[in-house]
């Protein structure tokens, strides 16, 4: 599948990258009908979805490439007209085509999910962001076990059916203004699988995706916090 693809979204790749900030909201000739046409789309079932909301909008992405890496897969997820993010372990590492890009994202290794100690754990990301041409940007981010929220966009699955993360960004506390993402994670058999996050590049830009379509394994979960 991914090699039948492969050509496609490289020319999408290259439209991205010198088209300018279209933005996201642009991405799929579907948006302007509401999110009641993506969310009742006919999916290709050889292609894998992320449904993403935005900015009042909501658009389908198809999965590209997957490359491997020893701290977990980098998926790179595609719109109709080129914008790209990338995901690992359920982090956005990479945009492009976005009002602000999160270019690239270094991060360090970070335990899985299910590790995660119970009083939290501190990393420091590094990130290129653009436009502005600004390289190494470092902060360090707070990330922690949570209770279910109640206020997400996470559809046709139960919220409390899955266990919850926020990452808050600590360092440098300039970034209070920015939203604390969210991770919703299954866990399965063969591991930890984020099917649902919210993080904010800006805090006027702010991506909530979700695997789509809704499927939930029931599997072993993780523990859910007590308070």
């Amino acid at each position: 599948m991914l090699s039948r693809f492969a050509l496609y979204f490289a020319v999408l790749f290259v439209a991205a990258c010198t088209s300018g900030n279209i933005g996201l909201s642009t991405i799929s000739d579907i948006t302007d009908n509401g999110e009641a046409a993506v969310d009742s789309r006919a999916l290709d079932p050889s292609l894998e979805y992320l449904r993403v909301a935005t900015q009042g909008r909501v658009i389908l992405l198809v999965l590209g490439y997957v490359d491997h890496d020893p701290q977990g897969n980098v998926e790179s997820w595609y719109s109709a007209k080129g914008e790209v993010i990338k995901l690992q372990r359920g982090r956005i590492v990479g945009t492009v085509g976005l009002a602000t890009d999160w270019r690239e994202v270094r991060l360090p290794a970070i335990p899985r999910w299910r590790d995660i100690p119970i009083d939290g754990f501190d990393y420091t990301r590094e990130r290129d962001e653009m436009p502005g041409y600004r390289f190494g940007i470092r902060d360090r981010v707070r990330v922690r076990q949570t209770k279910a929220p109640d206020d997400s966009t996470l559809k046709k699955i139960a919220p409390e059916l899955l266990t919850w993360f926020e990452e808050i960004v600590v360092e440098p506390l300039a970034k209070h203004d920015i939203r604390p993402g969210r991770f919703a994670v299954q866990s399965m058999l063969d591991g930890d699988t984020v099917l649902y996050a919210e993080q904010c590049l800006t805090p006027d830009l702010c991506i909530a995706w979700q695997k789509w379509p809704a499927i939930i394994v029931r599997d072993a979960k993780l523990s859910q916090p007590t308070q």
